[in-house]
This record gives structure tokens, C-alpha cells and sequence, in this order.
């Protein structure tokens, strides 16, 4: 049995304010800031692809001596040569092997081993290109420099794990999408298996017709029906993206261990419905990739939900390329699963995004799967899903697991949770409205402050409208942060709100972020009842938003990093105290040698074969490390 040590500490208790229990992962502060990482973006040159463009086969793999750990370009990038003829030839993605580097938290140190060109900070031209439907959109990869580090985004889209200032992500290493490779524990057989015992072979097809180009797919169409719970996932439009072979696969997924490659995949976007809180309708977008094989089945449907991009449409990070998502999509794909990334309603869709909130991320992670479905033709895939998610991503999938019995319903069963160094916890964020000069913003080279922003506008952009968001800032900050908010992702708005220009002053307590008037009349309407309308949707927005437990729920795995300094061994344990507390049982292994950033590069052939066994019925594999978790602390 589990004990839970809870620190008497009342700043470790703030340290929680807003997170809202996504996640709770913590920062080093001796981290230099130059091991900050860079996501390579030199597997695509931006150009835009024809959606019946299938990539050649003939990719090299190009290895350089690096500073750290001998890089490894492995795959395809893709030159479009202005004809919608795609050559591969080298340098899809560049990915650092550092996993056995241990010493100052350094893991993946991309800056100087990228292939993208040298970055700077002058922001992220997300636009998509309307060429013809089923186009991949056309990003320059730029980045921003914050505390001295070489940040840089990955098509438009950059990817900070986790929330608030649970959440700091990118700092001292390569982004959740690149990682090093492990040397040992390779897990073999990790696709679904050959037919054996009769079952008819099953290739997914996708029944509608996707004929929307690329940019339509992020507007909002006008002519909606009148929403209501039958309209969960129902696909309002859908776009053709590209097909890779399964050479092409192999060449991409070449460096990380244990895969058994057996299909190639066709890229797809998408915009759904989904319902954000009770009665109150959403849009959602996604990237999906089919798997071209044929396996024994229906299979489930794998949605894989992403960390924090930021919270303007810039950042979305379905706009992006597909090399950034080389172990969270391809490797499912590849191994014969359909795979699904919603990007949260409000995130590249009109509203905004509801950063941290529990019900609003989980319900689009359900919906996508609904979306999913109703994209494909019957049979090609069955009823049930899979969530699997990395850090803030994590923190969903471990909630997914609570909110799915109520929300999915009938007709959607979850079949099992993957949570990569995600973290859940008890909501105690009133505590920090009241003692907001302890709770401090410093941290994680500027992005501890940074995720504390971004939040404060999202809850109270979703209570009081979008127009008054910016009003929940100080006035002396105001000026400064609202449009780095609102015009900037991730890596600029740290970059922006921790310098000091002009009459502005980096804010380092909430006390000094936080409206006073809106922070005092929230207060008094939690204290007294004496509430605006505006306070008591804020107030009761954050009093909803509790971490839900489901004992009787299905199959849940949590994996974890040795050496994660984000979502520390110790911290996970914590996690999987509270799951215990409450009733939910849950597979755990804790990979040794590894960080945050390649935890799932090195595990992914773990968690495949454990959904490949909850699927068939089939004995769970053994955890392939022999470390134990420690105390929570």
C-alpha cells in the first residue's frame, strides 16, 4: 500500500494554483540555460504537398557526430520541388541520443545538431497555404530565445509540456517531440498480431469524402445545425493530406527501438464538434493518420492528446508537420492502429482554448474519437478507444480515464489509459487567490510565469467573454503581457514577459500579475457570497474542476522517466498514490536512464504492446526496468 507524505509546506500547497490537477511537474533552477532544446523542422521545407501525393521510399539516414550524443537524422525530408513531387531524401528528423546522459539534467541538446537553419526570434508565420484540398500547410519554423536558449517551434506549433507551473516544458532539453534513443530494453513484437485464429483481416478505409482544403478546416462553418448531445464527434469537415509508405515508415521510425513496422499511413485533418461543459458547444480540429495495413480486427482507436502549445491559433498544433509528431503518431500508425491528435477545442478553432480545465480537454479527447469513427467505414474500427498522452497530454489521458464513463456514453467504451509523465492531483487553487503574494511566478527560465498567464486568460476568457480577457491582468503588466498572450506561442511569450522594457517590469508573485480588483472581488465572493457575475463564473469555474476517479474503470498505465526533472520520479509517485487513495488501479513502470523529453521514444514499444494486450485478452508485458518508484514527495 502506498502512503501519501503531504508536505506541511504551504507554498508547495500554492505551487498548485490553477493547475487544476492537470499536471505537476517541477523545474531545476540549476538547469543552464543553454541546454535549452530546438525541434528540428528539417524533415519538411514547408512546401505544400498534393493530397494524393504518396512520398518516395528512398530515404537515407544520416548520422553526424554531435555535441552530446551523435545525432541521428533519421528519415525523410520532403522537397515538393514546386511540382507536388515528393523526394525523400535525408534529415526528417533529428533527434539527439542522450538518454544515457545524466549529468545536469542535459538531454537533448538539438540547437547545435539541428538541420533546421539558425533561428531567431522573430516570431511564427502559422499561416496555412490554400493551394488544393488536402495540402499540408506551408509554416516556416522559426523560434524565440528565451533566458539565453535556442527555443524553436516546430511548424507554427511549438510544444511545451504540462500547465501552469506544472508544465515547464522545452527547458532543459529537446521538445516532447524529440528525444534520444535508448541502447537497451528493446521491446519486440510490439505491432498487432498476424492472423492466427481466423479473424478476417480488417484495413481501415475512410468513408467520407475530404475534399476541404486545408485552410477551410480551421473556419468556423456557419451553417451548423442546433447542438446537442447526438452531436458529439460528428466530422463537419475533413481534408486529404498525404500518404507515406511503409518504407518511408521504417526510414522514419529507424531509430527507435523495438517496432515492428508493418503498414504505411495516410495523413488527415479534420474539424469536429464537441461539447466543452454542459450546453455549451465547441469546435474541435485534429491531424489523423490510417494505417494502410491489414490486421486481424477492428481495432480501437488510439487518440493521442499533445502538450501545451499556447493559446492563439498560431499554435496549433495539428497546422503543423507531421515530423514533429514521430513517436507520438507515427509509431501507432505504423504498427497498425488508427491515431488521432485533437488540438482542444478553442485552439485553432473560434474561442479559446480551455487551458487546464479538466471536463473542456477531456471531452475533446472523447470526441475525437467519436470523430474518428465517424470519419472511417464500419468496421474499420470497433467501439472502443485508447487515450495516450505526454505530460500536460498525460495529465488528460489520466483524467479521460475519470470523466469517460459519464461523457462517452454507451456507444463509446474506453478500452484503456497511457499517461508519458503525466500528472494528476486534488484541486487546492483557492488557496492560492488568498495568499497571492507567496504564490511566486519564478522558475523554469521565464515559463513558470509564462503558463501562469496563459491560464489566468483562458478561465477568464471563458467566464467573462473574450473581449475582456486582457482585463484579468495587473494594469501595470497589462500593456505587455495581453498581446504577447494573444499574438505569440509558447517560446516568445517567455521570451517577452520576462524582459524588461520601457515602463514594464517582469511580474514574479500572482500578487503582481493578477488584476487586484478582480483578485479581491473573487476572494470576497468565495469568502462572503457577495459575487458579480463575473467572479462567481470565475470562482465556480475553479471550484468545478475537480480530478475525477473512476475505481471501476478500465486498464491504465503510467509511465515515468528516471531522470525527469519536470514530472520527477518522486512527483509520479504522488500520482499513483492518489489513484490508489481513490480506487484506481494502475500499471507502472518507471524507465531508468531517461528524461522527460525521450521518455516516449524510449518506452513507446512498452506501451504498444500493453494496449496490444488489454485489446486481444492477451498476458500485460513486464515492466523492462527493474527500478521502483520512491517516496512521494
Amino acid at each position: 500500500m502506498r502512503t501519501l507524505i503531504s508536505s506541511p509546506s504551504i507554498l508547495l500547497v500554492l505551487a498548485v494554483f490553477l493547475a487544476c490537477g492537470q499536471s505537476t511537474e517541477t523545474y531545476d533552477p540549476d538547469l543552464p540555460p543553454d541546454q535549452e532544446g530546438s525541434l528540428d523542422t528539417s524533415g519538411f521545407d514547408g512546401s505544400t504537398l498534393d493530397g494524393g501525393t504518396t512520398l518516395d521510399t528512398n530515404a537515407n539516414t544520416d548520422t553526424a557526430a554531435g555535441d552530446t550524443g551523435n545525432p541521428t537524422d533519421t528519415g525523410a525530408s520532403t522537397d515538393t520541388n514546386g511540382n507536388g513531387s515528393a523526394d525523400t531524401s535525408t534529415n526528417a528528423e533529428d533527434t539527439s541520443t542522450n538518454a544515457k546522459d545524466t549529468s545536469s539534467n542535459t538531454n537533448s541538446d538539438t540547437s547545435s545538431a539541428s538541420d533546421s537553419s539558425t533561428n531567431d526570434s522573430s516570431g511564427q508565420d502559422s499561416a496555412a497555404t490554400d493551394t488544393l484540398p488536402g495540402d499540408v500547410v506551408g509554416v516556416d519554423s522559426t523560434s524565440a530565445d528565451s533566458a539565453g536558449g535556442d527555443a524553436s517551434t516546430d511548424g507554427g506549433s511549438p510544444l511545451v509540456d504540462g500547465v501552469l507551473d506544472d508544465a515547464i516544458s522545452n527547458v532543459d532539453g529537446a521538445s516532447e517531440d524529440i528525444g534520444g534513443i535508448i541502447d537497451d530494453g528493446t521491446v519486440v513484437d510490439v505491432a498487432l498480431p498476424p492472423d492466427t485464429n481466423g479473424v478476417p483481416p480488417i484495413q481501415p478505409d475512410v468513408a467520407l469524402t475530404c475534399d476541404s482544403t486545408l485552410s477551410q478546416i480551421y473556419e468556423f462553418p456557419g451553417n451548423l445545425p442546433s447542438f446537442d448531445p447526438s452531436q458529439r464527434g460528428a466530422v463537419v469537415l475533413c481534408s486529404t493530406g498525404f500518404t507515406v509508405t511503409q518504407s518511408t515508415a521504417q526510414a522514419q521510425l529507424i531509430s527507435i527501438p523495438g517496432l515492428d513496422v508493418i503498414s504505411g499511413y495516410k495523413e488527415y485533418h479534420l474539424a469536429y464538434r464537441t461539447e466543452r461543459a454542459p450546453g455549451v458547444p465547441g469546435l474541435g480540429t485534429a491531424r489523423m493518420l490510417v494505417p494502410d495495413s491489414a490486421v486481424p480486427g477492428p481495432r480501437p482507436t488510439v487518440v493521442f492528446a499533445h502538450g501545451t502549445a499556447g493559446l492563439g491559433d498560431n499554435c496549433t498544433p495539428s497546422k503543423g508537420l507531421v515530423t514533429g509528431s514521430i513517436e507520438n503518431l507515427v509509431t501507432w500508425a505504423a504498427s497498425g492502429y488508427v491515431v488521432i491528435a485533437p488540438d482542444y477545442a478553442g485552439l485553432g478553432t473560434p474561442g479559446v482554448q480551455g487551458y487546464g480545465n479538466h471536463k473542456d480537454s477531456a471531452h475533446s479527447v472523447i470526441d475525437a474519437a467519436r470523430a474518428a469513427r465517424a470519419m472511417l467505414t464500419p468496421g474499420s474500427v470497433d467501439g472502443t478507444f485508447v487515450v495516450a498522452g505526454h505530460s500536460q497530454g498525460g495529465g488528460i489521458a489520466l483524467n479521460v480515464h475519470g470523466y469517460a464513463k459519464d461523457y462517452a456514453g454507451p456507444d463509446l467504451e474506453l478500452l484503456g489509459a497511457v499517461s508519458f509523465a503525466g500528472s494528476i492531483k486534488e484541486n487546492t487553487s483557492i488557496l492560492g487567490l488568498h495568499y497571492p503574494h507567496l504564490v511566486s511566478l519564478l522558475g523554469g527560465a521565464g515559463v513558470r510565469r509564462a503558463v501562469f498567464a496563459l491560464s489566468l486568460y483562458a478561465d477568464w476568457a471563458n467566464t467573462a467573454g473574450e473581449s475582456a480577457a486582457g482585463d484579468i491582468y495587473h494594469p501595470a503588466v497589462s500593456d505587455t503581457i495581453l498581446p504577447a498572450i494573444e499574438g505569440n506561442c509558447i517560446y516568445q511569450i517567455v521570451s517577452i514577459l520576462a524582459g524588461s522594457v520601457g515602463t514594464y517590469t517582469a511580474p514574479n508573485t500572482l500578487e503582481e500579475l493578477m488584476n487586484p480588483t478582480i483578485l479581491a472581488d473573487v476572494v470576497d465572493c468565495f469568502a462572503s457570497g457577495n459575487c458579480t457575475t463575473g467572479t462567481q463564473a470565475f470562482l465556480d469555474r475553479l471550484m468545478d474542476n475537480q480530478p475525477l476517479f473512476d475505481p471501476d474503470g478500465p486498464a491504465l498505465l503510467v509511465i515515468s522517466a528516471e531522470n525527469d526533472v519536470q514530472s520527477t520520479p518522486s512527483k509520479q509517485s504522488c500520482t499513483l498514490d492518489l489513484l490508489e487513495e481513490n480506487g484506481v488501479e494502475a500499471d507502472s513502470c518507471l524507465f531508468a536512464d531517461l528524461t522527460h523529453y525521450d521518455l516516449i521514444r524510449g518506452s513507446i514499444g512498452h506501451a504498444i504492446a500493453w494496449v496490444k494486450a488489454i485489446h486481444s485478452g492477451g498476458i500485460l508485458p513486464n515492466c523492462p526496468s527493474s527500478l521502483t518508484y520512491p517516496t512521494c514527495e
